[in-house]
């Protein structure tokens, strides 16, 4: 994949599935792609601290 304006490749991050813990913190599956190079399956940890969204744990699943 490359960017539109600049031609520079780029990665695509994924989320799949979103499993809530409690009203503040959630476990994400997802992980990126980077134009057939390389790629990952990965679940996070989410919580939300002052307002925003914030990845606390970053769990590798598999990578090619």
């Amino acid at each position: 994949m490359r960017h539109k304006q600049h031609g520079d490749r780029g990665l695509i991050f994924r989320a799949m599935r979103v499993r809530w813990v409690d009203a503040e913190t959630a476990e994400v599956e997802g992980g990126y792609y980077e134009a057939g190079r390389s790629s990952s399956g990965n679940r996070y940890r989410v919580q939300r601290q002052h307002g925003a969204w914030v990845v606390v744990r970053d769990t590798l699943l598999w990578i090619s």
